[in-house]
């Protein structure tokens, strides 16, 4: 009975182990709509370069990790205006809570920001409350 009970408990320690492995394994990102629907605090990697089309909605505060892998994201278009006392927070991700982006290339950026009390702008964060963004690289605009 004891064997079975010590074996039963190492079966148990191994699939938690297990478990989180696979809790910290990134998700993969291959399309805008794959881009598009990250959570805050998610673990991912761009698998292959992605082409934005239209203009973009800047995806809420992130507290995950983005790993470019040296892809490319292209074509960041934004274009807002907001009410004269509204905060606004403009870029790939309106705000860095605690998460990393690395390894990442966002080219051909057009951000254009009008109105607001304050307004927050970057290419791929509009602003860092806390966090890093490092080994990244960016070509483009904003007004």
């Amino acid at each position: 009975m004891k064997k079975i009970a010590t074996l039963l408990i190492s079966l148990v320690i191994i699939l938690l182990s297990c478990l989180t492995v696979l809790a910290d394994t990134p998700t993969a990102i291959s399309t805008e709509a794959e881009l598009k629907s990250i959570s805050a605090l998610g673990n991912y990697y761009l698998a292959k370069d992605i082409t934005l089309t239209g203009n973009f909605a800047p995806l809420p505060t992130f507290s995950g990790t983005l790993d470019g892998r040296g892809k490319t994201i292209s074509g960041l278009k934004i274009s807002t205006t907001a009410g004269s006392e509204k905060k606004v927070y403009c870029g790939l991700f309106q705000k860095l809570d605690g998460g990393t982006i690395k390894n990442l290339t966002l080219k051909d950026v057009d951000i254009e920001v009008s109105g607001g009390s304050s307004v927050y702008a970057g290419a791929i964060v509009g602003k860092i409350d806390s966090g890093s963004v490092f080994n990244c690289r960016v070509g483009g605009k904003i007004t």
